[in-house]
């Protein structure tokens, strides 16, 4: 398995970011400073989920 971190300022604030890992199969990601992920689930499918915490 290859892991691929990519690390990004969406440039509002330093704290809006994205992060890519694992292939790009798995996106963390702030709005409104709160933490979120995005699973690949296949076939152009995701499931999103609130980490329910701020920076």
């Amino acid at each position: 398995m290859q892991i691929l971190i990519l690390h990004r300022l969406l440039g509002k604030t330093d704290a809006e970011f994205e992060e890519k890992m694992v292939d790009g199969k798995v996106l963390l990601f702030t709005r409104n400073g709160i933490f979120q992920v995005r699973l690949y689930k296949g076939k152009r499918q995701y499931i999103y989920k609130s980490l329910k915490m701020r920076s």
